[in-house]
C-alpha cells in the first residue's frame, strides 16, 4: 500500500501513475487521506453494475429483448388455460 503526500504527487506524479498500476496509491493532505490513484482496472473493480433502468417484462426476460415473443402484451401470459373463455380472451387481445 503506497501512501504520498500530496507535495509528493505534485513533484512526482509520473511515478505515481506507474505505481498505480500494481496498487492504490493513497494521497494525503495534513496526515488525512484525501485521494486515491487506481489503475482503470481497479477502478472497474469498484464500481457498481448499472442499475437496470426498466424493469422487464415475462416475454422480455424469457427470450431476449429483440425477440417476436417480447412484443406480447403480459396479459397473454396471465391467462389461466384452465377458463372457460380462454380463447375467447386470448382473441381479444390480438384482434386489431
Amino acid at each position: 500500500m503506497a501512501i504520498i503526500t500530496s507535495r509528493e504527487f505534485n513533484q512526482g506524479s509520473s511515478k505515481v501513475l506507474k505505481v498505480a498500476e500494481t496498487e492504490p496509491v493513497y494521497i494525503t493532505k495534513r496526515g488525512k487521506i484525501t485521494n486515491v490513484v487506481l489503475s482503470y482496472e481497479q477502478f472497474q473493480q469498484y464500481q457498481a453494475p448499472e442499475p437496470q433502468t426498466k424493469e422487464m417484462s415475462f416475454a422480455e426476460y424469457f427470450s431476449g429483448r429483440n425477440h417476436p415473443a417480447s412484443d406480447l402484451p403480459d396479459e397473454v401470459f396471465e391467462i389461466k388455460r384452465d377458463d372457460k373463455d380462454w380463447n375467447l380472451r386470448y382473441e381479444e387481445l390480438f384482434d386489431e
